[in-house]
């Protein structure tokens, strides 16, 4: 079976997307690196506070197809809303930690919350928000009970919401998926 990143991705790249995207999480770059792939996303807005990993995204993401499309940004994922001035069709979330990093470094429920809200905000009508989480650590449990709670509570009236997880195994990462039907 494929990981959960390599699912996730394939939920992107079978999404209709057009215009912007963002990678919430940049990390390693891997995210990124499918959003700037696909050829109708115009801008790839990429959201990383550890120079370290923003500094490796981009050495990784350099001459790779797509690579003039991101828009860099040394900044918290809570701050979408102020640096994404159009509409999303696509974004992702990777929560948990660097994983060339250090691992007591993690996103946090506090800030995600606000990331996942401007978000769905910037979302537009048919985009798609994949959210990857990690219930194998403390923080990620955390934002694990969050995120399924706060979807679990989107009006069906306008977001479709679906959850894919191993039903076998136990603190195995799995994906929350959202699309927006309607304003």
């Amino acid at each position: 079976m494929k990981k959960v990143v390599q699912i996730a991705h394939d939920i992107l790249l079978h999404a209709d997307v057009k215009g912007a995207a963002a990678d919430f999480t940049l990390g390693q770059g891997y995210d990124c690196e499918c959003l700037m792939g696909m050829a109708p996303i115009h801008t790839v807005y990429a959201f990383e506070i550890q120079e370290t990993a923003m500094q490796e995204a981009k050495a990784y993401l350099q001459g790779r197809l797509g690579h003039e499309k991101v828009r860099f940004l040394q900044h918290g994922h809570e701050e979408a809303a102020r640096w994404i001035d159009e509409p999303l069709s696509a974004g992702i979330f990777n929560f948990g930690y660097y994983p060339k990093g250090d691992p007591s470094i993690t996103t946090r429920v506090e800030t995600s919350a606000l990331a996942f809200a401007d978000a769905l905000e910037l979302l537009m009508v048919g985009g798609l928000l994949v959210l990857v989480l990690y219930p194998g650590h403390p923080q990620g449990r955390r934002e694990c009970a969050y995120f399924d709670t706060q979807i679990a509570s989107l009006p069906s009236r306008n977001y479709d919401c679906a959850c894919l997880r191993m039903s076998n195994k136990r603190d195995c990462p799995y994906i929350q998926i959202i699309e927006k039907k309607r304003m």
